[in-house]
């Protein structure tokens, strides 16, 4: 019999009644909702574990922007949101964006602003923003108290 034949179909079936990989035979909706709770970078991550899964992360229902201190610089957090958003699904709706930026202090406020422009464009019904009081201190210092 070929490969990829009944036969496989079946045994394929039987691993996963067996303690296989059940969880990718859950719907799409039930999978992007789990990924919701991870912190997104680790939510990307997962496109390598299958071909099915490689395009959950671009509509999830949740976008937590949280841990940003394993991207190592502010430039490779830059990069990242930027790709994080641009590449995401345009279609589907945000339930909500969380950005915990605490972990860089010179976060350019530009980029922040446009993250949480493109949040509300993706009509995201509730947005989380987590700096340190340091940093806000520091811009409006600069920017309004400097003569």
């Amino acid at each position: 019999m070929p490969r990829g034949g009944k036969a496989a179909r079946s045994a394929s079936a039987a691993g996963a009644g067996r303690g296989g990989d059940r969880i990718s035979a859950l719907p799409d909706a039930v999978l992007q909702h789990v990924l919701g709770f991870l912190p997104v970078r680790e939510a990307v991550r997962t496109c390598v574990l299958a071909r099915r899964w490689g395009h959950l992360w671009r509509s999830l229902p949740c976008l937590r922007v949280v841990d940003v201190e394993v991207l190592g610089s502010v430039d490779e957090l830059t990069r990242f949101v930027n790709r994080l958003l641009l590449l995401r699904d345009p279609g589907s709706a945000l339930d909500g964006c969380e950005f915990d930026l605490r972990g860089f202090e010179d976060v350019d406020p530009v980029y922040v602003d446009l993250w949480i422009q493109h949040a509300l464009l993706l009509r995201a019904r509730v947005l989380s923003l987590s700096v340190r009081w340091t940093q806000l201190y520091k811009r409006f210092d600069s920017q309004y108290l400097s003569t």
